[in-house]
Order: C-alpha cells, then sequence, then structure tokens
C-alpha cells in the first residue's frame, strides 16, 4: 500500500498536480512509518519526494525541511559517503538555485561532490575539484561539476568573494573535471538510454565550456589567448564525440570482419558485469559487502581493460571506431592544410549551434 500510494504520488508529480501528489505522497510516509519507524530508508525516499513536490510549488522553506530531513536520515543509514547524500546535496543546492542564493548552492553542491568521491573529504573549500577516480554515482558528480562551473561563469550572478577572472578560470576547471568524468562515464554505463541521456548532457556541458574559453581568451592580454582559443577547439572536437555517435560507430564496428564472437561476447558481458557490482558496490548493507563488491568490479574493469588494449593492437578499426575518443588538435588541422596555406589565427564563434570557424 505504501509503495502504491508512493508510486501514484510520483505520477501525479510527473503530471504536475502537485496537490495531489502531496496527498499520496504523505499518505505514503504515514503507512511507512507505522510500519517500520522514524528511521527507514522508505521513510527518507518519503521525505524526499515531498520536498520535491513543495519545491516545484515554491514553497521553499518546506522543501528544505524536508530536504534536510531525508538527508540526516540517508546519513544515518549509510554514512556521509553514498549515492542518496548526493543525491539529497543536489536537490538542496538545486533549492537554493531558484532561491537565488547562489553562494549556498555552491556549498550544497559541493558537498554533494564529497559524498560521491570516497577518497575525498574536503567540505570547506568549494574552489577545489577533486580527481575523477573513485566515485560513487557518474550522474550526480557530473550534474554538481555542471551546476557549480555554471554558477561562477555567470557574471550576473554576484559571488563577494570572487573576482570575474578567477570565477571564470574555476568555471573552466570544473568543466575539464566534467569532461574527465564523462570520458570514464561513458566505459561504466551499458544502456542506450543512459547513453544518449548522458550524450544530451554533455553536449551542453562542452558548450559551456567553449563559451567560458571564449569569455578567458577575450580577457587574457598574453599569449594565454592562444591556449583558451585551443581549449575552445579541444571542447568543440569533444562534443562530436557523443554517446550517440558511440552508439552508432559500436553498431558499425561490428562490420569489420576477423573479430571471434568470442571476443565480443566476453567485451559484452564484462560491461554488464562492471555496471551491476558498481551499483551493487554503491548500494552495499555494509563495510564487509562494499569491499566484496568493490574488488569484483576491479577485476573486472581491469579484465575489460586488458580487453581494450587488445583490440588496440589486434583490431585497431574496431578500436579506433569505439573506444579512440581522442578528439583531433589544432596542430593536427594545421598540418592537414596545404603548405601554402597559413592559419593566422582560430577565431571563435558561438552560436545556436555551437560552431568554432577557422579563419585563414
Amino acid at each position: 500500500m505504501a509503495g502504491s500510494y508512493g508510486n501514484i504520488g510520483l505520477i501525479y508529480y510527473k503530471k504536475k498536480e502537485y496537490d495531489k501528489a502531496l496527498e499520496y505522497h504523505f499518505k505514503s510516509l504515514e503507512i511507512h512509518k507505522e510500519l517500520v519507524g522514524e528511521q527507514n530508508f522508505d521513510v527518507a525516499i518519503s521525505l524526499g519526494n515531498i520536498g520535491n513536490v513543495y519545491s516545484k510549488q515554491f514553497e521553499y522553506d518546506k522543501a528544505l525541511q524536508y530536504y534536510s530531513k531525508s538527508l540526516e536520515m540517508y546519513k544515518q543509514l549509510f554514512g556521509n559517503k553514498h549515492i542518496y547524500v548526493a543525491m539529497s546535496y543536489n536537490n538542496i543546492a538545486n533549492l537554493f538555485v531558484d532561491r537565488l542564493q547562489y553562494q549556498s548552492a555552491l556549498k550544497y553542491y559541493h558537498l554533494g561532490i564529497v559524498a560521491d568521491v570516497r577518497n575525498y573529504n574536503d567540505t570547506t573549500n568549494i574552489t577545489k575539484v577533486p580527481a575523477m577516480k573513485n566515485y560513487i554515482e557518474y550522474k550526480y558528480l557530473l550534474n554538481a561539476l555542471q551546476s557549480k562551473a555554471k554558477i561562477f561563469a555567470d557574471t550576473n550572478i554576484i559571488l563577494p568573494k570572487f573576482n570575474t577572472l578567477s570565477r571564470i578560470k574555476l568555471a573552466l576547471t570544473h568543466y575539464q573535471a566534467a569532461d574527465t568524468l564523462i570520458s570514464i562515464a561513458r566505459q561504466d554505463i551499458t544502456t542506450k538510454s543512459d547513453k544518449l541521456a548522458l550524450g544530451e548532457q554533455a553536449s551542453k556541458i562542452y558548450k559551456g565550456a567553449i563559451e567560458v574559453c571564449i569569455d578567458l581568451e577575450s580577457s587574457a592580454r598574453t599569449s594565454n589567448g592562444t591556449h583558451y582559443k585551443e581549449q575552445a577547439f579541444y571542447f568543440s572536437e569533444r562534443n562530436k564525440s557523443s554517446v550517440l555517435l558511440e552508439a552508432l560507430a559500436g553498431a558499425e564496428a561490428l562490420q569489420y570482419a576477423g573479430i571471434p564472437d568470442t571476443l565480443l561476447q566476453i567485451e559484452h558481458g564484462l560491461s554488464i558485469n562492471i555496471a551491476n557490482y558498481k551499483n551493487l558496490e554503491n548500494n552495499a548493507e555494509n563495510d564487509s559487502m562494499q569491499t566484496v563488491w568493490n574488488n569484483r568490479f576491479f577485476r573486472a574493469q581491469r579484465s575489460y581493460d586488458s580487453l581494450i588494449n587488445a583490440f588496440e593492437t589486434n583490431y585497431l578499426e574496431y578500436y579506433n571506431l569505439k573506444y579512440n575518443n581522442s578528439p583531433t588538435t589544432v596542430e593536427q588541422v594545421s598540418n592537414l592544410l596545404d603548405k601554402r596555406t597559413a592559419m593566422h589565427r582560430i577565431q571563435l564563434f558561438i552560436s545556436k549551434a555551437t560552431k568554432i570557424i577557422l579563419v585563414m
């Protein structure tokens, strides 16, 4: 009954019938409390769902109240490093963005990043970015990085502690971390829907990164201007390697002869196992089981990496189509030009389609 009420509440939420959504989420919450008590995972889910509805109704104080209760419950149940803890911090940060309280939003996005990276614990310095490894869930981590970058890059937002140039540089740092995470996440996901969603988000991230590079290039008074032009070109090339194109490339790659079906089956099986082990590790009930799934994930990932190396050595066409995402550089483009053609400068132009125009 509690689950059914919660699902009905989610449907009304999707239909934007928020009063009805609240009615059913509160019914779900009360039944869960009666059955399992105040401190329970299902109770935390219901509290978060109610927070989502209040946020859409612009009842920000009530939304924050329920988000905070949900967050504290997740922390008590799972500790400070968990997918649902990261999700809750992101929800609170999004709420502060809606309230135009950007300093607080930056704080909670950063706390979400800390909750999503196991070996990163700096909760105070919101300008720092951790290494993109040993993360728990790429979706919330990527959202937090992108959201922080957008806040730093929007100079119409007042951030008293940062001057314009320093905050744009911070935006670029966060976009660069997001780019690294996108490359890693593409190897972790297996479903077509997740790949398409990542491709759509990646396109927005690269567009934002290009705009930041253009702002930095126009502000640079030294040779760094060329560096930022090249960075913009890099992000433009990265944008081309969307997840959709990757999926199409994988289909085209299968047309190449000489790849044993057994290798393709091993590749598919390993990718499924990696995703499953990652999910089981993230949702493990205790440290002991988390270690078990982490070890299996690590072994599967090593086998997968070895297989990719074998593809690069023995089946280069397949490897280039499916796994080689290295973007073209400005130098490579220059080398392809006729020797009589001089590339004097690269003029960067952003349109609605985010294009880069090379002016000779």
